[in-house]
């Protein structure tokens, strides 16, 4: 196998040659920019302070705008070879870091957060809502990378086909 190629903070690398022996290139998202990530999102769930009323924070709007960089993140990375492990990553930490954020804010323990606010998921993921507002699992959206086609569809085949007729214009 060939090497990576560095760009717009993803590496571009050839994949593994298929049966036909043809070579594709797809794309990952390497270590350092996975703890970039992790580090914005420590960043943008770092607990207030102790001197400021706990009723000045909406943390309903806490977690909207964190929603937006996860968002952003899912768009950027879902056609990524290593997307599912990523996604895992930065899910797992979201939770943490978001139940430290409503423990430090409510003052209330653990197993009251849970009782709370942890809300499970339709396909069996958890994740935490406040005031109507979900935080985002990327884990738990259905993946949008695209497939190899193992056989063309019956409309591409009929198309192909049928011959093109050169008299008419």
């Amino acid at each position: 196998m060939g090497k990576s190629i560095a760009w717009l903070g993803v590496e571009i690398r050839p994949r593994e040659a298929s049966c036909n022996n043809v070579t594709t290139f797809g794309y990952v998202v390497p270590r350092p920019k996975l703890q970039q990530m992790l580090d914005t999102l420590t960043q943008l769930t770092e607990p207030p302070e102790g001197r400021l009323d706990v009723r000045v924070y909406h943390l309903a709007g806490w977690l909207a705008c964190l929603n937006e960089q996860l968002q952003a993140w899912r768009h950027a990375y879902e056609f990524a070879d290593n997307a599912p492990e990523v996604f895992r990553a930065v899910d797992d930490h979201a939770h943490r870091r978001v139940q430290r954020l409503l423990a430090r804010v409510t003052r209330k323990t653990y197993s009251q957060l849970n009782r709370l606010y942890r809300q499970r998921l339709p396909r069996g993921f958890f994740t935490w809502q406040v005031d109507g507002v979900q935080l985002v699992v990327l884990s738990a959206r259905a993946p949008r990378a695209p497939q190899v086609r193992v056989r063309q569809p019956p409309w591409a085949q009929h198309r192909m086909s049928k011959p093109q007729d050169s008299e008419n214009p």
